[in-house]
């Protein structure tokens, strides 16, 4: 390939984020393009990309500005607009930096929108807001304090809701606080659970001096906004690998700020890792944050995190399984005759007894339901025929805290009553 451009002296990538990548149509030439994003602001550049032996337009070209302010306003107003009478709607974003890697993450909100900054610490959250809230509408201000002491430690975050007005920010604020652009909060959850997966510390040992947890401001945390504000403390169920200590288990998962209590079972006699813990949060928030972040990610290599929600949501729904359960129903008399017996299997191991007892008991006329001891296989009893078919029905397949479950009808033991289910 080869490209035309008016300099090749410019760098780039100073500032960082000046440069627009477009794709459009292969008719637009370099005085389209400039013409269509100079009202944006100064233009140092456009790169159109041709074919390197015919030539030929390829449909892709940069265009390079002074200020990334500028470069951001071009891609919320033209992306997705027509250039000139070509009907082909055109696709203008923040183009990689050449020095990156192709490591940028823009699909992660908070690459252009948020601001790191040095601030005097007697500072609180207003101070630092009345700073920048000239610029822009501001999705959260985040002082970061001491974790024990709550004292500002002279350094904090703003994140706007658009990129522009963050960039406009950027160029123009007191100096004094020195303003950069923040890292992606996906690169660093990545890197810092990276160093947890090759960290091998004694428990305890700090992992990062710089990793703290106010690092994670509770307002950036994405949430359901039926449970965004409670502060209830919330599980998370996680499979892991057996390899895994509780040690490393902690250092992994305390990334996320907020977390009370890790619980990796065990196998009774062994002493083995059962290759699943539970998690505990002191609020719905982190839970939500750590199962977002954490759910999929290889710890060790090769073995992917299962990460899913071990409680109730604010309503009383479960949030720990795939199915889509009837409300809660009261169990039936434990002396009531048994209608139908299923039998149940858990890969690769059994939810508590108690998450099974809610589950099969919302398709109502549950008598019991029970594991065998280290097993991963058990049954359930039902005092009506109708409510086991729909409780085939509604979890064979599923997955209750990540656990893929197999149910279906069983033979009934010898000794029930002849009321109950003849043998099939």
């Amino acid at each position: 390939m080869d490209t035309s451009s008016n300099s090749g002296r410019i760098d780039v990538d100073n500032p960082p984020f000046s440069r627009v990548f477009i794709v459009c149509s292969k008719r637009h030439n370099a005085e389209d393009i400039r013409s269509a994003f100079e009202q944006y602001g100064t233009i140092e550049d456009v790169w159109v990309v041709k074919d390197k032996a015919t030539k030929e337009n390829r449909g892709v070209c940069y265009v390079k500005f002074v200020k990334a302010s500028s470069a951001a306003l071009a891609c919320e107003e033209m992306d997705g607009r027509q250039i000139g009478d070509d009907p082909k709607p055109i696709k203008a974003m923040i183009a990689q930096s050449k020095h990156s890697g192709g490591k940028s993450d823009f699909q992660d909100q908070t690459t252009m929108t948020r601001l790191f900054v040095i601030c005097p610490k007697d500072f609180n959250d207003e101070d630092l807001r009345s700073k920048f809230e000239s610029f822009g509408d501001i999705e959260y201000v985040q002082i970061v304090r001491d974790h024990k002491t709550r004292e500002n430690k002279g350094y904090g975050y703003v994140k706007f809701h658009k990129s522009s007005t963050a960039a406009m920010a950027l160029e123009n604020c007191d100096k004094s606080l020195k303003a950069v652009w923040a890292e992606p909060k996906s690169h660093k959850i990545a890197r810092d659970a990276a160093a947890v997966a090759s960290a091998t510390p004694a428990f305890g040992v700090p992992l990062n001096p710089f990793l703290e947890p106010a690092m994670f401001p509770a307002a950036a945390i994405p949430q359901p906004t039926s449970i965004a504000n409670s502060h209830t403390p919330m599980r998370l169920f996680v499979i892991i690998s057996t390899a895994v200590t509780q040690e490393q288990v902690v250092r992994l998962f305390d990334i996320i700020p907020g977390m009370q209590v890790c619980d990796l079972k065990r196998n009774y006699n062994t002493g083995e890792s059962k290759g699943f813990a539970y998690v505990t949060y002191n609020s719905v928030g982190s839970a939500i944050y750590a199962k977002e972040k954490l759910n999929g990610f290889e710890y060790p290599p090769g073995n992917k995190l299962v990460v899913n929600m071990a409680g109730f949501s604010i309503d009383g729904s479960p949030v720990y399984t795939t199915a889509a359960l009837p409300a809660p129903a009261p169990l039936a008399d434990q002396n009531a005759d048994v209608a139908s017996r299923l039998f149940i299997v858990c890969n690769p191991a059994p939810p508590p007894d108690h998450v099974l007892k809610d589950v099969f008991s919302r398709f109502g006329n549950l008598i019991d339901v029970w594991m065998m001891k280290e097993r991963n296989f058990g049954y359930a009893k039902f005092a009506a025929k109708q409510s086991a078919d729909a409780a085939i029905q509604g979890l064979h397949g599923h997955d209750v805290l990540g656990m893929k479950l197999k149910v279906m009808l069983a033979d009934p033991p010898r000794n029930e009553s002849s009321r109950k289910r003849p043998r099939t």
